[in-house]
This record gives C-alpha cells, sequence and structure tokens, in this order.
C-alpha cells in the first residue's frame, strides 16, 4: 500500500502549436478538471493503474499505463523519422510549388491567348468560311482521270469539258 497522498493526477494536452503531439501532456489542479481547465472541456486522470481520458458527453477511455507509455514512445520514434520530421514543411513547399507552376501556367495561357491570330473572336468566323470555301475548292475536278479509253482529241474535248464545269461552279 503506498503511502502517498495523492492518488491520481489530473493532466490536459499542452498546447505544441502546429507540431501534433498528444502525448505531451502539463499537470492541472482538480479543480480546473471540473470547469474545462485551460480552455479544453476534455482532461486526463493519471493514476498507478493507467490514463483515462475524460470528455463531457461522451464515454471515458481508459489505457494501461504501460500500452500509454508504449504509444508515447513509438509515436516519439515515428515523430524522429525523417519523412513524419519534415512532413509538414514539405507538404507546404510542395502546395507552394505546385501554385507558383498552376500561376505561371496561366499567365503562360493569358499571353498565347492574346497573341494567336486564330484565338481572336474578331476572326474565327471569317477563317472558318474561308476553310468551308477551300473545301468547296478542293473538291471540284479539274482534270477526270477516270480509266477510260479516249482517243487524243476525245480525251482533249472531254478535259476541257471538265474545267468549263468546273468554272461554271467556282461562279
Amino acid at each position: 500500500r503506498a503511502t502517498s497522498s495523492v492518488k491520481f493526477v489530473h493532466l490536459v494536452r499542452e498546447h505544441t502549436g502546429i507540431n501534433f503531439r498528444p502525448y505531451d501532456l502539463k499537470v492541472i489542479p482538480a479543480a480546473e478538471c471540473e470547469t474545462g481547465g485551460a480552455g479544453s472541456d476534455q482532461y486526463f486522470t493519471m493514476s498507478a493503474a493507467g490514463l483515462v481520458h475524460v470528455r463531457p458527453g461522451e464515454p471515458s477511455e481508459f489505457v494501461p499505463l504501460g500500452e500509454w507509455m508504449r504509444q508515447s514512445t513509438l509515436f516519439n520514434m515515428l515523430r524522429s523519422i525523417r519523412f513524419f520530421k519534415y512532413y509538414l514543411h514539405s507538404k507546404c513547399f510542395t502546395m507552394w510549388h505546385q501554385n507558383v507552376r498552376f500561376k505561371l501556367y496561366c499567365q503562360q495561357r493569358a499571353k498565347l491567348k492574346n497573341r494567336m491570330f486564330l484565338a481572336k473572336e474578331s476572326f474565327c468566323e471569317p477563317l472558318l468560311e474561308l476553310k468551308k470555301e477551300m473545301l468547296d475548292v478542293q473538291n471540284v475536278a479539274l482534270l477526270d482521270l477516270k480509266m477510260k479509253i479516249f482517243a487524243a482529241s476525245d480525251f482533249v474535248d472531254h478535259q476541257q469539258l471538265k474545267r468549263q464545269e468546273a468554272a461554271k461552279h467556282s461562279e
């Protein structure tokens, strides 16, 4: 039987800024637990048996002291690995880099849009009409080269007739 008068210690999470450290706890007086000590309505109670996480309106959670120490040690070991240690820094840098690249892309896209002849609204419709006329001209046959047997004079007459038909089509 322990002779110490303190059987329980009341704790709240230490404010560590942007570094998430859920196992860093600080001792508070028991009176602050009832009032939602240190600006939070949740607190922890530690005894020789383990740790109880108390959240008003929810069931309390008990973790044996040995298991809590093991989880705390594993968490600290994981946080010492370079990937996890610098995760926030690398994530912020990656997001910044992606935003810079997207901004440069948008600037280049705007410059290209302003410079491109084909992208200007005033030229689009006339260019489409010109393309249509060129396709019509391309489909007009100026020579008839089908495999027929002609005498030389008949061939010349036939080709002359085809050119006249093409001229009528273009008018």
